[in-house]
Protein backbone atom coordinates (compact mmCIF):
# COMPACT_ATOMS: atom_id res chain seq x y z
CA UNK A 1 0.00 0.00 0.00
CA UNK A 2 1.61 3.64 -1.14
CA UNK A 3 1.21 6.14 1.93
CA UNK A 4 -1.38 8.94 0.93
CA UNK A 5 0.09 12.34 1.16
CA UNK A 6 -1.81 15.21 2.87
CA UNK A 7 -2.55 17.29 -0.02
CA UNK A 8 -4.01 14.08 -1.74
CA UNK A 9 -6.29 13.66 1.41
CA UNK A 10 -8.08 16.43 2.06
CA UNK A 11 -10.40 17.93 -0.75
CA UNK A 12 -8.23 20.80 -2.95
CA UNK A 13 -9.09 24.46 -2.10
CA UNK A 14 -9.16 27.26 -4.64
CA UNK A 15 -6.30 30.14 -3.67
CA UNK A 16 -7.14 32.45 -6.03
CA UNK A 17 -6.96 35.82 -4.70
CA UNK A 18 -11.07 37.57 -5.29
CA UNK A 19 -11.02 39.57 -7.98
CA UNK A 20 -11.71 43.90 -6.96
CA UNK A 21 -13.98 45.39 -8.24
CA UNK A 22 -13.99 49.20 -9.24
CA UNK A 23 -15.14 52.03 -6.74
CA UNK A 24 -18.43 53.14 -8.16
CA UNK A 25 -19.92 49.97 -8.55
CA UNK A 26 -19.71 48.86 -4.65
CA UNK A 27 -21.18 52.50 -4.17
CA UNK A 28 -24.16 51.60 -6.75
CA UNK A 29 -24.01 47.71 -5.27
CA UNK A 30 -24.23 48.49 -1.43
CA UNK A 31 -27.21 51.40 -2.23
CA UNK A 32 -28.83 49.30 -4.76
CA UNK A 33 -28.81 51.80 -7.44
CA UNK A 34 -26.93 52.14 -10.69
CA UNK A 35 -24.90 54.80 -11.35
CA UNK A 36 -27.04 57.25 -13.69
CA UNK A 37 -29.76 57.06 -10.81
CA UNK A 38 -26.87 58.22 -8.06
CA UNK A 39 -26.16 61.38 -11.04
CA UNK A 40 -29.67 62.15 -10.93
CA UNK A 41 -29.94 61.85 -7.58
CA UNK A 42 -26.96 64.27 -6.87
CA UNK A 43 -27.92 66.99 -9.47
CA UNK A 44 -31.52 67.41 -7.19
CA UNK A 45 -29.33 68.10 -4.38
CA UNK A 46 -27.77 70.38 -5.83
CA UNK A 47 -30.59 71.88 -7.79
CA UNK A 48 -32.63 72.60 -4.11
CA UNK A 49 -29.17 73.52 -2.16
CA UNK A 50 -29.15 76.37 -4.47
CA UNK A 51 -32.83 77.33 -4.67
CA UNK A 52 -32.37 77.12 -0.77
CA UNK A 53 -29.41 79.03 -0.03
CA UNK A 54 -30.74 82.53 -1.20
CA UNK A 55 -34.63 81.77 1.26
CA UNK A 56 -32.28 80.75 4.05
CA UNK A 57 -30.41 84.24 4.13
CA UNK A 58 -33.60 85.94 3.81
CA UNK A 59 -35.02 84.21 6.12
CA UNK A 60 -31.86 84.58 8.85
CA UNK A 61 -32.49 88.18 7.87
CA UNK A 62 -36.00 88.34 8.93
CA UNK A 63 -35.09 86.46 11.88
CA UNK A 64 -32.76 88.85 13.09
CA UNK A 65 -34.95 91.84 13.01
CA UNK A 66 -37.64 89.87 14.90
CA UNK A 67 -35.49 89.24 17.58
CA UNK A 68 -34.40 92.92 17.72
CA UNK A 69 -37.91 94.20 17.96
CA UNK A 70 -37.98 90.84 20.87
CA UNK A 71 -35.19 92.56 22.33
CA UNK A 72 -36.38 96.11 22.45
CA UNK A 73 -38.81 95.10 24.33
CA UNK A 74 -37.23 93.36 27.01
CA UNK A 75 -35.10 96.30 27.06
CA UNK A 76 -38.30 98.82 27.92
CA UNK A 77 -39.67 96.48 30.05
CA UNK A 78 -36.67 95.80 32.65
CA UNK A 79 -35.09 99.08 32.03
CA UNK A 80 -37.08 102.21 31.52
CA UNK A 81 -40.37 100.66 33.53
CA UNK A 82 -37.62 100.37 36.26
CA UNK A 83 -36.61 103.96 36.06
CA UNK A 84 -32.97 102.85 34.86
CA UNK A 85 -33.13 105.43 31.98
CA UNK A 86 -29.51 106.84 32.53
CA UNK A 87 -28.24 106.39 28.99
CA UNK A 88 -24.38 107.35 30.52
CA UNK A 89 -21.82 104.64 29.50
CA UNK A 90 -22.35 101.67 30.71
CA UNK A 91 -25.87 101.83 29.68
CA UNK A 92 -27.32 98.79 28.53
CA UNK A 93 -24.15 96.71 29.14
CA UNK A 94 -24.40 97.56 33.32
CA UNK A 95 -28.47 97.38 32.91
CA UNK A 96 -27.32 93.24 31.75
CA UNK A 97 -24.60 92.75 34.23
CA UNK A 98 -27.25 94.15 37.03
CA UNK A 99 -30.23 91.96 35.85
CA UNK A 100 -29.98 87.96 36.17
CA UNK A 101 -33.09 87.85 34.26
CA UNK A 102 -31.66 90.02 31.01
CA UNK A 103 -28.32 87.83 31.77
CA UNK A 104 -30.09 84.84 31.17
CA UNK A 105 -32.23 85.68 28.24
CA UNK A 106 -29.77 87.64 26.07
CA UNK A 107 -27.03 85.30 27.20
CA UNK A 108 -24.96 85.63 24.47
CA UNK A 109 -25.21 89.48 23.92
CA UNK A 110 -21.97 91.10 24.11
CA UNK A 111 -20.30 94.28 25.07
CA UNK A 112 -18.66 96.50 21.88
CA UNK A 113 -15.82 99.05 21.36
CA UNK A 114 -18.79 101.60 21.79
CA UNK A 115 -19.58 101.85 25.71
CA UNK A 116 -23.04 101.04 26.39
CA UNK A 117 -23.63 99.92 23.29
CA UNK A 118 -24.36 95.91 22.64
CA UNK A 119 -24.50 93.42 20.23
CA UNK A 120 -27.19 91.16 20.08
CA UNK A 121 -27.59 88.67 17.11
CA UNK A 122 -26.78 91.00 14.14
CA UNK A 123 -28.16 94.50 16.21
CA UNK A 124 -26.50 96.81 17.89
CA UNK A 125 -28.56 98.22 20.94
CA UNK A 126 -27.87 101.86 22.99
CA UNK A 127 -29.66 103.60 25.44
CA UNK A 128 -29.89 107.05 24.82
CA UNK A 129 -32.15 110.04 25.46
CA UNK A 130 -33.55 111.53 22.11
CA UNK A 131 -34.03 115.66 21.17
CA UNK A 132 -36.63 115.71 23.39
CA UNK A 133 -35.14 114.05 26.08
CA UNK A 134 -36.74 111.45 25.99
CA UNK A 135 -35.26 108.01 27.05
CA UNK A 136 -35.26 105.37 23.96
CA UNK A 137 -33.24 102.41 23.04
CA UNK A 138 -32.48 101.94 19.58
CA UNK A 139 -31.30 99.01 17.36
CA UNK A 140 -30.00 99.05 14.58
CA UNK A 141 -28.49 96.45 11.92
CA UNK A 142 -24.47 95.56 12.39
CA UNK A 143 -24.23 95.22 8.57
CA UNK A 144 -27.27 96.91 6.94
CA UNK A 145 -28.53 94.25 4.30
CA UNK A 146 -26.70 91.55 5.48
CA UNK A 147 -27.78 91.09 9.21
CA UNK A 148 -30.68 93.39 8.65
CA UNK A 149 -32.58 96.52 6.73
CA UNK A 150 -35.15 97.88 9.66
CA UNK A 151 -33.96 100.63 12.70
CA UNK A 152 -36.07 100.20 15.29
CA UNK A 153 -36.79 102.66 18.59
CA UNK A 154 -38.54 102.25 21.41
CA UNK A 155 -39.30 104.57 24.10
CA UNK A 156 -40.94 103.94 27.73
CA UNK A 157 -44.37 103.79 26.36
CA UNK A 158 -43.12 100.70 25.14
CA UNK A 159 -44.17 101.84 21.37
CA UNK A 160 -41.63 100.24 18.91
CA UNK A 161 -40.75 102.76 16.04
CA UNK A 162 -39.68 101.57 12.51
CA UNK A 163 -37.43 103.51 10.08
CA UNK A 164 -37.84 100.65 7.39
CA UNK A 165 -35.56 102.42 4.49
CA UNK A 166 -32.59 103.71 7.10
CA UNK A 167 -29.85 106.02 5.31
CA UNK A 168 -26.30 104.30 5.27
CA UNK A 169 -25.31 105.68 8.79
CA UNK A 170 -27.70 103.21 10.58
CA UNK A 171 -25.32 100.46 9.52
CA UNK A 172 -22.18 99.50 11.53
CA UNK A 173 -20.68 100.62 15.12
CA UNK A 174 -20.88 104.44 15.93
CA UNK A 175 -21.23 106.67 19.13
CA UNK A 176 -23.98 106.15 20.95
CA UNK A 177 -23.80 110.00 21.48
CA UNK A 178 -25.03 110.66 18.05
CA UNK A 179 -28.41 109.11 19.01
CA UNK A 180 -28.96 112.56 21.15
CA UNK A 181 -29.44 114.06 17.53
CA UNK A 182 -32.29 111.44 16.78
CA UNK A 183 -35.85 112.62 17.15
CA UNK A 184 -38.33 109.57 16.36
CA UNK A 185 -41.47 111.24 14.89
CA UNK A 186 -43.46 110.53 11.83
CA UNK A 187 -41.89 113.79 10.27
CA UNK A 188 -38.44 112.35 10.66
CA UNK A 189 -39.53 108.82 8.75
CA UNK A 190 -40.74 106.91 11.86
CA UNK A 191 -43.83 104.75 11.71
CA UNK A 192 -45.09 102.45 14.37
CA UNK A 193 -44.75 99.02 13.88
CA UNK A 194 -48.19 98.02 14.68
CA UNK A 195 -49.04 100.54 11.77
CA UNK A 196 -46.56 99.00 9.06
Amino acid sequence: MTPVSSAEASPAVATTAPVREASGSLVWRATGLSPNTLIMLFAVVLVVCIVSLPRLDAYALASNQRDARSTLGLFIERLLAAGATDPAPPGLVAAIDKSEWLRHRLRDARPTDQPGVVLHHGYYFALARSTRGVPTVYAWPRNQGRTGYEVYACGADGEILVQERPRAEWSGLFDPRELERVTPTAETGWVALSAE
